[in-house]
């Protein structure tokens, strides 16, 4: 699997802003890590959740190959729930 291009972001905490506004460096630097680590692990489910989704659809596609056409037909229904 190849990767996207990552961007890379050199954090600087500022010691005094982050002490003047009572936050030590390293309550920010903490939450910082746990937010991208949060975030890392949702992408994480979401690719895997993907993987299940798709061996699950073509599973259905190969036991009745029909069942496509059906799906696509009720995308199609509730795509434009209004009709005139």
């Amino acid at each position: 699997m190849i990767g996207d291009n990552q961007i890379e972001y050199n954090l600087q905490i500022v010691k005094e802003k982050a002490m003047l506004n009572g936050i030590s460096p390293q309550q920010i630097l903490g939450n910082l890590t746990y937010c991208y680590r949060n975030i890392q692990f949702q992408i994480y489910m979401m690719k895997i959740l993907a993987m299940v989704l798709r061996s699950h659809l073509l599973l259905m596609i190969r036991k009745n190959p029909d069942v496509m056409y059906r799906i696509e037909s009720k995308y199609k229904q509730t795509k434009n729930p209004i009709s005139t």
